[in-house]
């Protein structure tokens, strides 16, 4: 069952990501999302996305460029998201 596991995943991500030290997690989120892309399950991931777009919105507009290139990541592949279906 890939359901439980994926809310369990998203359930930590969003608990770590509210210390600066879980910045990885966003990391192995977009690597969750590559998968999942690479199964064909679109809309898991455009939600994961989503999700991680959120989360980095939340840190605020001063990001590092760290950061910086970790949201540009989940846009470039929330863009492409709705191609795929």
């Amino acid at each position: 069952m890939r359901v439980p596991h994926i809310l369990r995943f998203l359930y930590v991500l969003l608990i770590c990501l509210s210390t600066a030290h879980c910045q990885s997690e966003i990391d192995s989120g977009l690597t969750k999302v590559n998968a999942l892309l690479y199964q064909q399950d679109y809309v898991e991931a455009e939600i994961l996305l989503n999700k991680l777009r959120t989360q980095i919105e939340r840190t605020g507009p001063e990001l590092s460029d760290i950061q910086n290139t970790r949201r540009l990541k989940v846009l470039d592949r929330l863009g492409r998201a709705p191609a795929m279906y």
